[in-house]
């Protein structure tokens, strides 16, 4: 099929300048759909999709599409839809299983999409994302057509071009994933905390001051004795909201709720200000949920 070497020198670099973005972009579907679209430019394909899979239903889902169908194949065939490209009896579950590049021509094409959609694939490139040994999705181009825009057949250049797209693709979709599973497990952050932590993971390795601060509720066991569970449960809830609201107010991150405390973490060079500040204002909003609950002192 050729090499990097079949490629002009303008190819080469609009490859290497994507790279480069695909690199640095955490962002999992910001990340898909700039992939799509070079891809479909590069191989003037009109139509392309990334398919990601499904664990636990076994099937592939449309993470991105592009085309005059996009909207109809995400909303039908999405990550929240109820349906599935199966893996057997379609090109992408092939490229999936296979780890190969397929094409319309060499398997059976899945037509129950093309069904709904109500427009027909006419050829098809189904690449195969692969990262440690292992695939994770699928990239797709559909429809090719010339210079003359007329229906056309996907050549050795388009299989080089992506190739080379989905090997990188499939790392950052990858990389991307493990931070949003990451950042998912650190607990409660604002979007501003999120945006900060994200850029900092890229520059790993790197040390960090923190400011840890724990809170809870004093006389907790007494409370339970002298409470029924419901209301006991409704205090809770309302005291542990009340810690959550603060900690993001005052720019921390919310690590976790243990029985009626709360652990927090604040960054950055005001972290123990605040902190303290961020203490002294749950104080303040104890005391009248106090009033309204219990005699129960923080």
């Amino acid at each position: 099929m050729g090499g990097l070497e079949s490629l002009s020198k303008d190819e080469l670099l609009e490859l290497l300048e994507l790279l480069e973005q695909v690199s640095a972009e955490t962002d999992p579907q910001r990340l898909v759909q700039s992939i799509l679209e070079t891809a479909c430019r590069m191989t003037s394909s009109v139509d392309g999709s990334v398919l990601l899979f499904d664990v636990e239903r076994n099937g592939l889902f449309f993470a991105a599409a592009r085309g005059e169908k996009a909207g109809d194949l995400l909303q039908g065939w999405g990550e929240h839809s109820n349906q599935r490209v199966p893996l057997a009896g379609s090109n992408a579950g092939r490229a999936f299983t296979t780890g190969s590049i397929i094409t319309g021509e060499e398997s059976y094409h899945f037509e129950e999409v093309d069904r709904q959609t109500g427009k027909r694939s006419l050829s098809i490139l189904s690449v195969p994302l692969r990262v440690r040994g292992r695939s994770i999705g699928v990239l797709q181009t559909l429809n090719k057509v010339d210079s003359g825009n007329q229906p056309a057949d996907y050549n050795p250049r388009d299989h080089v071009i992506i190739e080379q797209l989905a090997r990188q693709a499939a790392i950052a979709i990858d990389n991307a994933q493990l931070i949003a599973k990451l950042l998912a497990h650190m607990g409660l952050y604002s979007r501003q905390a999120a945006t900060d932590l994200v850029q900092r993971i890229n520059q790993l390795p790197q040390r960090e001051r923190l400011t840890l601060m724990f809170a809870d509720m004093r006389g907790f066991t007494q409370l339970c004795q002298s409470q029924e569970i419901i209301q006991t449960q409704q205090i809770v809830n309302e005291l542990l909201t009340m810690f959550a609201d603060q900690v993001l107010t005052f720019g921390g991150i919310v690590n976790k709720f243990l029985g009626d405390a709360v652990f927090a973490i604040f960054r950055g060079d005001s972290a123990p200000k605040q902190a303290v500040r961020c203490a002294f204002k749950m104080l303040q909003r104890f005391e009248s949920l106090r009033h309204v609950r219990v005699n129960f002192f923080l």
